[in-house]
């Protein structure tokens, strides 16, 4: 069920990204780490894989750290990162875990998962309380 991508907090995941994450897993343990529990909990009763909650139930808890980010990125253990959505947003730890994903993994075409592109994309600009203006974005980090 559902399109609409993932718009940040409370959004759900569409039935195009869950397959693409699927498709796309390859040996990785996580088939993607989200802001927070809602999109990771919807995508876990999806498809029975696992999924990461970087920021906790709300995306307010400091769950993930960058160097564990890193650390599960280079042993190939995760592949897809979506950081949006989360009370967490705009503060300085998931300002963290954010800046590291955007300049260490590339953003993946919406076009790769059946949802069109944003205008502006993929050169958008942060809002003033640090989300993105497309709300969240999907990143391919490592192999």
């Amino acid at each position: 069920a559902g399109g609409g991508g993932l718009g940040g907090f409370g959004g759900r995941v569409s039935d195009g990204l869950i397959a693409y994450l699927k498709r796309e897993q390859g040996g990785a343990t996580w088939l993607a780490a989200f802001g927070n529990a809602q999109p990771a909990a919807q995508v876990i009763l999806t498809t029975g894989r696992p999924a990461l909650a970087m920021g906790g139930f709300l995306g307010s808890d400091p769950a993930m750290t960058v160097e564990r980010l890193r650390d599960l990125v280079a042993a190939g253990r995760l592949r897809y990162v979506i950081p949006g959505g989360g009370v967490r947003a705009a503060t300085r730890g998931d300002r963290g875990l954010t800046q590291w994903v955007e300049s260490t993994c590339t953003p993946v075409d919406p076009v790769e998962y059946g949802e069109p592109r944003p205008p502006g994309w993929p050169d958008l600009e942060p809002t003033p309380k640090g989300r993105r203006a497309d709300g969240t974005r999907v990143y391919r980090c490592g192999e």
